[in-house]
């Protein structure tokens, strides 16, 4: 019952396939085969082509080349077995060429044609459906898309479909194509080696333009469903329908896509050819990076119009070898064609420039195809037969089944022509090898091998290859293609950018507190003689430092990038101007003090007082100004995408290089300059060590700049010079708060202060009466109880040794201070004035036990 309910499935379904295929033959009838190619024999093994014109079963461009010497090397493969005697003794193996035109429903109805010609479909009581013993089974077809298509035909009379070209997942399935098998790997092995090369090059965005059938088709599948991290920039099926207007349409959008050059042409050659021809038209020389299939471009003759658009391609072959007795006798037969009965070879005997390129085709796995059926019908008549007699052979073909061949043909295992051990796996497959060749174009183009894959060992490129690349030249790194994604930038929850807001925060609250104290002590004698003004100025820049890092920090946008242009150089020119200023007027007082006969009073000149420094140092700062202004001007401040590396696209403000390194030099140059100035004044006067800590701040500014700076420059992500420059800022106004405030703030708020002012004369003979007198020095204790005036002054009172000089008043002023006489000069006097030195400002001695209190005293 099981049986007849299989027999009358298959006949319905022969039915029904027979009907169709007559149904597609009408409709197909203008397409028609140039002629018909076999040799008869004991056993027949049918082939199956498809590709020997440009276009259909027409057209005189002869890019078959390939298909061609395919033909010729099936029926060399059967010559030779009928020579071997060491085969199939007193058997004669047949051929019977099909050439498809490229058409599948041309491929039906030829195939259904033939196996009509060697039988008829007879009732059997076991098997059903069979065929005449004279047909082993058929090698091909070419095309996935067509293999797919008249597989069934031949599986449903139990015939063996062995194809060398096929390489569609579909077709491993088994149970919808039970007696398949193939000698080049699925495509699914063709697709991890691409994904393998894709990645060895660091190349993370592909365009995939695909045939849509079951090869393109299921390639598209499977490169989706595997395990990787590459984007698909654009994806294309086209078919025979496609226009030529869309094959120009789809290369400009690939071309659109400035970050993704990389294409996978994963296509049959005709389609291959269409979409070269678009990119010759919109000339796209050099501007793309093709990855070829195996299922075009098997020889440099196949894509000679295109040579200068593929030049650089990398493409993937079967692992196949040139046979040098199959060529030996293509080239004979080439030059003979009328002792062929090939209908074809004539069309391409007349291009003589396209025959030269016959030596490149690879032909020995057609050639394993022939020896597989030849061994596995040697194992099948040597089950029946004890030796090969033509009685027991024509026995054989009598009771010849498919499936027992099948079953045989899988379980061999022999050298074949391509130097490699043909087997097959249950599901009829071979293992997944490729060869991986680069066209290269010197004084001529060839397809140069620069690696391997295997399903074992993946891919190996040589390290001795030198590539040609499709963008770019022979030997330069590979081109770029990365992924269009979203633009990254530092995010608030960044673990570093965290610290760094923690760290900010904490310097913003330290300055705020700072200026507070200071006004509170504005009237203390330690924060006058370090100038107010100044130092509030100071303050300014080093709460700008800090409040700059959050606009460093925060995402790129018109706003920030505004905050961060003005900020970035604006913030180190208003904490170095001032400092610069008070060590430039430190510097030239005491310089006047030692060289003139009388100190300056407060309004004496405009340099000398605190708004003449603060004054100057806004000029200094205007400076700074300007050059931001004028290159906000030039260059508004916007965001941009820029590509760090290869692979990485980030979201960072724009910039001015010139801008840069005009502002980088004039900071530079102020600080320089500061720090000459605080060199000169660190030692004098001896207990005056406001210079020191001006010298101690812009020397560890300095550093700061020579140690940022080049890390910044050489870090390649532009996150991380964000994290750069905010951590440059944070580590500058930091040195600053704490050696220009911190401690003198400590000073007075905890540190008791005794201030001691040693006074002088100069031994010059105008300020003695006589030879010989030895300087006397007057000390002078100041007491700042209830001595302070409106204006600023401290009055103190002079304790003289001798009784010559007349009691006289004192009046001193941050930094400086003047003599004036109340009553005349006695005679002992002359009427000259005195010439005094001064140590004014810190305090000469703090007492206490506090080690920090000592740290302090020591600085101040």
């Amino acid at each position: 019952m099981e049986n007849m309910l299989n027999f009358i499935i298959k006949t319905i379904v022969l039915v029904f396939v027979i009907s169709l295929t007559y149904f597609y033959t009408i409709k197909a009838s203008h397409v028609k085969p140039s002629g018909q190619y076999y040799h008869r024999g004991d056993f027949v093994i049918a082939g199956i082509f498809d590709n020997l014109h440009n276009e259909g079963c027409s057209g005189t461009d002869n890019k078959g080349l390939d298909t061609l010497q395919r033909i010729e090397a099936m029926v060399f493969a059967i010559d030779t077995v009928n020579k071997r005697n060491d085969i199939l003794d007193n058997v004669t193996l047949g051929y019977d060429i099909i050439y498809t035109c490229g058409s599948w429903t041309t491929a039906m109805a030829l195939t259904l044609t033939k196996l009509m010609e060697y039988g008829q479909c007879t009732n059997s009581e076991d098997s059903g459906i069979r065929n005449d013993a004279n047909l082993l089974g058929v090698i091909g077809a070419e095309w996935s898309s067509i293999t797919t298509k008249i597989c069934p035909l031949y599986n449903t009379l139990h015939l063996p479909t062995l194809s060398v070209l096929s390489s569609s997942d579909e077709l491993s399935d088994t149970e919808n194509f039970p007696y398949f098998l193939r000698l080049v790997p699925p495509d699914r092995y063709q697709i991890q080696a691409i994904i393998d090369i894709v990645e060895n090059f660091n190349w993370t965005s592909v365009s995939f333009v695909y045939t849509d059938d079951s090869y393109g088709r299921n390639a598209m599948k499977s490169f989706k469903n595997s395990n990787h991290s590459i984007c698909i920039a654009e994806e294309y099926g086209i078919s025979k329908n496609t226009r030529d207007s869309m094959y120009d349409e789809i290369v400009r959008k690939i071309l659109s896509h400035d970050n993704s050059r990389v294409v996978i042409l994963f296509t049959h050659e005709p389609y291959a050819r269409k979409f070269l021809q678009a990119m010759t038209k919109l000339k796209a020389f050099g501007k793309l990076q093709l990855i070829g299939s195996d299922g075009w471009a098997v020889g440099v003759g196949d894509i000679k119009e295109y040579l200068n658009v593929t030049s650089g391609m990398i493409k993937l072959r079967f692992v196949d070898e040139p046979v040098m007795a199959f060529q030996r006798y293509f080239d004979n037969t080439i030059n003979s064609t009328s002792e062929s009965g090939n209908p074809w070879l004539t069309e391409f005997a007349s291009d003589t420039a396209l025959i030269n390129t016959a030596s490149e085709t690879k032909v020995s796995n057609i050639m394993d195809g022939v020896l597989t059926y030849a061994y596995a019908l040697e194992s099948l008549i040597g089950r029946q037969c004890t030796e090969q007699s033509r009685q027991c052979i024509e026995q054989v073909k009598e009771t010849f089944d498919g499936t027992n061949l099948f079953e045989i043909m899988i379980k061999l295992n022999f050298r074949g022509y391509n130097r490699h051990n043909v087997s097959f796996d249950s599901s009829g497959e071979v293992e997944g090898k490729y060869s991986v060749v680069n066209l290269q174009c010197n004084d001529q183009c060839q397809f140069a091998e620069i690696g391997s894959w295997n399903s074992s060992s993946g891919l190996t490129v040589f390290e001795d290859s030198t590539l040609s690349w499709g963008v770019g030249r022979a030997g330069d790194k590979p081109p770029y293609s990365y992924c269009e994604g979203p633009p990254t930038y530092i995010e608030w929850n960044n673990v570093i950018a965290i610290v760094l807001l923690c760290l900010t925060s904490i310097g913003l609250i330290c300055t705020i507190i700072i200026a507070i104290c200071y006004a509170i002590n504005i009237k203390h004698d330690l924060i006058r003689v370090s100038g107010p003004g100044i130092s509030y100025l100071v303050l300014f820049g080093v709460f700008i430092s800090y409040l700059n890092v959050f606009a460093f920090i925060a995402k790129p946008s018109v706003v920030t990038c505004y905050l961060t242009r003005i900020g970035y150089m604006l913030c180190f020119t208003t904490v170095i101007a001032p400092l610069l200023v008070h060590a430039n007027t430190i510097f030239r007082r005491y310089r006047s003090a030692r060289r003139a006969t009388r100190i300056a009073g407060p309004n004496c000149h405009d340099f000398t007082n605190q708004c003449s420094e603060i004054f100057l140092s806004m000029n200094l700062i205007f400076v700074q100004v300007l050059i931001t202004i004028t290159f906000l001007i030039a260059t508004p401040p916007g965001t941009e995408v820029v590509e760090t590396i290869p692979r990485q696209r980030e979201l960072t403000c724009n910039k001015n290089d010139t801008e840069l390194a005009i502002s980088l030099t004039y900071n530079v140059l102020l600080i320089i300059a500061c720090s000459i100035h605080a060199f000169l004044t660190r030692n004098f006067p001896k207990n005056f060590n406001e210079s020191r800590f001006i010298g101690f701040s812009v020397y560890t500014t300095l550093v700061i700049w020579l140690s940022f700076i080049p890390a910044y420059i050489k870090v390649p992500f532009a996150d991380l010079k964000v994290l750069v420059l905010s951590a440059a800022m944070i580590i500058n106004a930091s040195i600053i708060l704490i050696f220009q405030f911190v401690v003198k703030l400590y000073a007075v708020l905890y540190v008791k202060t005794d201030l001691n002012i040693s006074i002088r004369k100069k031994p010059t003979e105008k300020s003695w009466p006589s030879e010989g007198t030895r300087s006397r020095v007057r000390s002078v204790h100041l007491s700042r109880a209830n001595n302070l005036h409106s204006g600023g002054e401290i009055a103190a009172s002079e304790s003289v040794n001798n009784n010559l000089h007349p009691r006289r008043n004192i009046r001193i002023y941050p930094l400086h201070f003047q003599v004036s006489e109340d009553t005349p000069a006695g005679p002992q006097h002359h009427g000259n004035p005195i010439t005094v030195s001064a140590d004014v400002c810190p305090p000469q001695s703090l007492t206490s036990d506090n080690p920090f209190h000592s740290f302090v005293s020591t600085w101040l």
